[in-house]
């Protein structure tokens, strides 16, 4: 059941550039809904996922592939972004992909046209934008939707 890997990509905007850092997270139940969606002006893509991620520790300081979590003002503000995690949507969402990601420390947007995000949408089926997150303590885990 909890036997699928996912990599989270964090955005973190410092000193006019953008950064992603990756957490590949292990061990977690993806389920995932494909579907077309036909809008007025053409297809829509309109795939969904799940995600349910167990953590260790105390519900207060949650951690996940040895990383702790953190809220995502917090994050934005920490030290080293590389050693904790956070879930934001909205504007200045993050992103996971279905499996690892190979790559070492944070990816620069820069280096990709059209941005990170965009080119792992083209290059790759199971990839979602942060649309959500809730984090339960009576049965430790994380449930994160994407879009």
């Amino acid at each position: 059941m909890y036997d699928a890997t996912i990599t989270l990509f964090n955005r973190l905007e410092r000193d006019g550039e953008l950064l992603w850092y990756p957490t590949v997270m292990r061990d977690v139940q993806l389920v995932e809904s494909e579907a077309a969606v036909a809008a007025k002006y053409g297809y829509q893509r309109g795939d969904k996922a799940l995600v349910f991620i167990h953590y260790l520790g105390p519900p207060a300081a949650p951690v996940v592939a040895g990383k702790v979590f953190l809220r995502p003002k917090e994050w934005r503000r920490a030290e080293d972004p590389a050693g904790a995690f956070t879930f934001q949507c909205g504007t200045d969402y993050d992103f996971f992909m279905a499996g690892t990601w190979e790559g070492s420390g944070p990816v620069r947007d820069a280096d990709y046209p059209g941005g990170f995000y965009g080119c792992m949408q083209d290059r790759y089926d199971q990839v979602w934008a942060v649309t959500g997150a809730e984090k339960y303590g009576v049965i430790p885990h994380f449930e994160v939707t994407g879009r």
